[in-house]
Formats: C-alpha cells, sequence, structure tokens
C-alpha cells in the first residue's frame, strides 16, 4: 500500500521545526517513488533506476536500490559508496530529472573545468 505524503515536510532540528515543502510524494516502500512538485505531473522512480544524490559543477547520480518511508539509498556507479537522501532532499533534487539531460550537461561541463 503506498504511502502519499501530501505535502513533503522537511526534517525537524532541535532550532526548526518541521515545515511543508512544495513536493507532493507517493512512496511504496521497497519498490518505488513518485515524486510531484507544485502539481505539475508525477516523475516516477523505481528500484534499479538512475537518481541525482549530489552536484556541484557535475551532477552525480547512481543507482537506486533501497526506498523506505523515510529515506531513498542510491549507490554511486563507479564505487560502492551509499547515499541516503531524505524524501525531501530526494524531492529537491530529482522532481525534474532526466538521465539524458543530465549525461549531455556533464559531457559539455567537464570540457571546460
Amino acid at each position: 500500500m503506498p504511502i502519499i505524503l501530501d505535502p513533503v515536510m522537511t526534517r525537524a532540528t532541535k532550532r526548526t521545526p518541521a515545515q511543508a515543502t512544495n513536493y507532493v510524494a507517493k512512496i511504496t516502500p521497497k519498490k518505488s517513488i513518485s515524486v510531484s512538485r507544485d502539481g505539475n505531473a508525477f516523475k516516477t522512480f523505481n528500484v534499479g533506476d538512475m537518481a541525482e544524490y549530489d552536484s556541484y559543477n557535475l551532477s552525480y547520480y547512481g543507482t537506486i536500490i533501497n526506498i523506505s518511508e523515510k529515506t531513498v539509498a542510491i549507490v554511486e556507479r563507479h564505487t560502492d559508496h551509499l547515499h541516503r537522501l531524505t524524501i525531501e532532499r530526494f524531492c529537491w533534487r530529482n522532481h525534474n530529472f532526466d538521465l539524458a539531460k543530465t549525461q549531455a550537461s556533464n559531457s559539455e561541463t567537464s570540457q571546460h573545468i
């Protein structure tokens, strides 16, 4: 049974309470996560799909290996290093993720840095 987070909340800290974001997520643990921002169409990611876990000049992406109610685990492509993203951070990084565009952008950028 899917878990629907409408809206996705940030994590609470000692100084700030949890806050609502512009994202909606539908999570089926160990299977898939669907992400929407500001009422746009949902983008669905399944275990085994590629997703972004970090970026600076380049976008770093890897394979989703687990989806839980609170985190999405992504393993780097060339190593076994694991990244656990909160649902909020996953939504922020991947609501408009397009693998082909990311690869093209990385290729272009890597020629200039």
